[in-house]
């Protein structure tokens, strides 16, 4: 076995051999490093080692000769290589074999490559998932970004090449959602332009692939705003189911107590839709809000509700206060369940530890056994607003409760209950005309 002190000086000082295809030589101070030089006049650098997984038949780890790479003459490069040396000693000291590690970083790179190869929108789509709305948005966010772009855009464009999607794939998948549901054309629009933006800084093929937006300058037209709330009377109907759902849960939880431990034992499926309705219809808050809520995020001793920033829409902390009617639900509820969440997931669809993800099928199914048209959980929200709109409590101070950054925005989207203040004023009109016009005089 050749020894030596291997430098980029001794290196460059050795011949090429006059017999054999190469000589190798082994560094006498670090254990394993070596060089092999060819007949060709290439120099190669090794690495030498017995591998720690794979064994002779003796039960002696089989040696393993790895070449790192070719001899540059650059003293930086030379330092590179032994500091790889060192990085693949320490991974033999935890049992890793340096030339199995190489070969899956190989393989992923492989199929990381072949995957960037496809760029199709679905995998523009996970990358954009996995990469900024990771970073950017919250999980709810993320949830809801999700959830639109596979209910309307995974099948429909998902296979299509980067490249080659125009504005017209894109306009002709808005129109047919907008058909369907124009809020969430509204959504997938936005969401589409995000993920093509990011898409268009990545470096490399999509970089390349990717020359222009094909979602910017569509515009989707105005709708009219949704008016619909609950009636008093439609409003009494859905109370009274609620508080029958949950009184029953409530039964179920003592049955629950009860036979725990026994043959009878078994886990209760509590009402949750029902139980985030009735919180909806007394705090007038978002469906996505009350999903969030945590018992910890309530003092009820003081009234308070403590809203993460990261829960809330405005992207504010926000304190709400809650009526007696509210707080008294609150109670009721934390005890139903030991989750964190005030509104836990079903143990047969999920982590009961985690909350609820949705209500909305649930929900349509509950309004439409009572009856209900065409009423959805956002409904709820409306619902509360406007009776406290109806009945005299200001705009102002209704839109801090609803959680609106601006009062503006709460008087666009509840402008058409100014109908109601316009037939009173109606009436008052005709209240005052009556009294001005004196009765015609009689005619002899």
């Amino acid at each position: 076995m050749r020894l030596m002190k291997i430098t980029r000086s001794s290196i460059k000082s050795l011949q090429t051999p006059t017999e054999g295809n190469k000589k190798t030589y082994w560094d006498e101070g670090l254990n394993g490093f070596g060089i092999a030089v060819y007949k060709t006049g290439t120099i190669k650098y090794l690495f030498r080692y017995r591998s720690p997984t794979h064994l002779n038949t003796k039960g002696h780890g089989k040696q393993r000769v790895l070449t790192l790479a070719t001899f540059i003459d650059e003293p930086m490069h030379f330092q590179d290589i032994k500091e790889q040396v060192y990085k693949f000693k320490a991974m033999l000291d935890k049992g890793v074999d340096p030339q199995d590690h190489m070969q899956e970083v190989k393989t992923k790179k492989i199929n990381d490559d072949a995957k960037e190869a496809i760029l199709t929108v679905n995998n523009m789509w996970e990358k954009y998932i996995n990469s900024h709305a990771a970073t950017e948005n919250r999980s709810s966010t993320i949830d809801d970004k999700n959830r639109v772009y596979k209910l309307h855009a995974q099948k429909e464009i998902g296979h299509l090449h980067v490249k080659y999607i125009d504005k017209a794939d894109i306009q002709s998948l808005i129109v047919k959602v907008r058909e369907k549901t124009p809020a969430q054309a509204k959504k997938l629009l936005a969401y589409l332009k995000s993920a093509f933006n990011e898409a268009k800084a990545w470096k490399g093929v999509w970089q390349a692939a990717i020359d222009t937006n094909p979602c910017v300058g569509i515009k989707i037209p105005s709708t009219n705003a949704r008016m619909r709330y609950l009636s008093e009377e439609e409003l009494k109907t859905l109370l009274e189911e609620l508080e029958a759902l949950i009184t029953k849960d409530e039964l179920l939880k003592e049955k629950s107590i009860q036979y725990a431990g026994t043959k009878r034992a078994f886990i209760p499926v509590y009402s949750v839709t029902a139980w985030v309705a009735y919180f909806i219809l007394l705090t007038g808050c978002r469906p996505a809000e009350a999903r969030q809520a945590k018992k910890e995020h309530f003092n009820l001793d003081l009234q308070k509700w403590y809203i993460p920033i990261e829960n809330m829409k405005s992207k504010q902390q926000t304190i709400k206060p809650l009526n007696k009617k509210a707080v008294s639900l609150i109670k009721r509820l934390s005890k139903l369940s030991t989750s964190p969440y005030l509104f836990p997931a079903d143990h047969r669809q999920g982590d009961p530890n985690d909350h609820v993800k949705r209500i909305d099928i649930s929900f349509k199914r509950l309004v439409t056994r009572l009856e209900l048209s065409d009423i959805t959980p956002h409904d709820l929200r409306r619902t509360y607003a406007c009776q406290l709109l109806l009945n005299g409590v200001d705009i102002f101070s209704v839109s801090k409760l609803l959680g609106h950054s601006d009062v503006n925005l709460t008087a666009k989207h509840y402008a058409f209950l100014n109908l109601h203040s316009l037939e009173k004023a109606n009436d008052v009109l005709d209240s005052v005309l009556d009294n001005l016009t004196s009765p015609k005089a009689k005619v002899a």
